[in-house]
């Protein structure tokens, strides 16, 4: 994904857990805009820093200009964000979906005990 590119259309499976690619391939831009389009970013990852967010859309907010998402759900409604967050957070919005990063993520999976005693319980 680049800013400015145009997809018409990036199918989704039903129930998608994880975005998976190599370094560098857009998985976190991909992630951030749907996350826009679900409602599922805070007032504090739109209002971040842009030098020191982890949120792409924070860290392109003056390439993005007026460019949107629109998500469309199973049952065929729509909507349209824009990704600068102009138009987040609203009194009628709610989070569509949970957004993990993977940095969040890592914490879930992460033994709490040491390595050895992870790889222990493993081997067992």
């Amino acid at each position: 994904m680049r800013i400015g590119a145009t997809t018409p259309d990036i199918p989704l499976n039903h129930g998608l857990v994880a975005i998976i690619g190599a370094r560098g391939s857009g998985k976190t831009a991909l992630a951030d805009v749907i996350a826009a389009g679900c409602d599922a970013i805070s007032p504090s990852g739109w209002n971040a820093d842009e030098n020191i967010s982890p949120s792409f859309l924070a860290r392109a907010r003056k390439l993005i200009g007026n460019a949107s998402t629109t998500l469309t759900w199973g049952g065929g409604a729509t909507v349209t964000r824009a990704l600068d967050g102009s138009d987040a957070n609203g009194h009628m919005t709610f989070p569509r979906a949970r957004y993990l990063s993977s940095n969040s993520s890592r914490s879930f999976a992460r033994p709490r005990a040491s390595p050895t005693a992870w790889l222990t319980r493993l081997s067992a």
